[in-house]
């Protein structure tokens, strides 16, 4: 039997690749509910996802924790162009999820980080459904397909 393919993207190809779309504007809340929209759309294409780690509900929103350790030191500033996010390499994103991401900007970016969160924490989300105050719990994939599918229905 073949092994399957995992297609997703490692969370922090995806998160210097929003940080660069977004001319590296972007601070460490912004970032994780972007990277947050941008996994959960994806399901559309693919029902695993855009990024392989999963993501945790934490107080404010969705959380890639990898990512926000990568970034936490920059606090609310946006992280700088010379950050350690920024040597990570894109070559592992497809020119088409390359597009996608700009999309998901285009759709998203003109909002602030805390406007997000009021978007993640919605009645129908998968962070309200799992979140428990002072703990770091996954977020099930099949939770955010759910969210996905009721933003969709909702629209």
């Amino acid at each position: 039997m073949q092994d399957e393919i995992d297609e997703r993207v490692p969370a922090t190809v995806v998160a210097r690749r929003i940080c660069e779309i977004g001319g590296w504007a972007v601070d460490n809340l912004k970032l994780q509910k972007l990277l947050y929209f941008a996994h959960m759309f994806y399901t559309d294409r693919n029902r695993e996802g855009l990024v392989r780690e999963p993501f945790e509900a934490w107080k404010y929103g969705p959380v890639v924790p990898e990512v926000y350790r990568l970034v936490n030191r920059h606090k609310g500033d946006v992280i700088p162009f010379d950050s350690e996010l920024a040597r990570i390499g894109s070559s592992e994103l497809a020119v088409e999820d390359d597009r996608y991401l700009g999309r998901v900007w285009v759709h998203f970016g003109k909002y602030t980080g805390m406007e997000l969160v009021e978007h993640t924490h919605d009645r129908s989300s998968a962070w309200r459904r799992v979140y428990r105050r002072g703990q770091s719990v996954l977020i099930p994939q099949k939770e955010i397909i759910d969210e996905f599918n009721r933003r969709v229905n909702d629209t």
